[in-house]
């Protein structure tokens, strides 16, 4: 082989490794935002639920805390 045909596939190698760095890189961020985007939506759906949850804890906490349940 000649140094061009080295140079060229030296090139080409390159440009293979970028663009499946710019995809890896975009496919990780895609699903990140894919997946903060469903758990959002899971908490919007479900906030009646988590905010009696989250009432009832703090009103057993402040009743521990008061010492009528120990």
């Amino acid at each position: 082989t000649s140094f061009n045909e080295i140079k060229k596939k030296e090139k080409n190698l390159i440009v293979i490794k970028t663009i499946s760095f710019t995809l890896g890189f975009s496919f990780v961020f895609i699903a990140l935002g894919s997946t903060a985007s469903f758990i959002g939506k899971f908490f919007l759906v479900n906030s009646n639920i988590f905010r009696i949850v989250a009432g009832l804890i703090i009103i057993f906490f402040s009743l521990h805390l008061i010492g009528i349940i120990n």
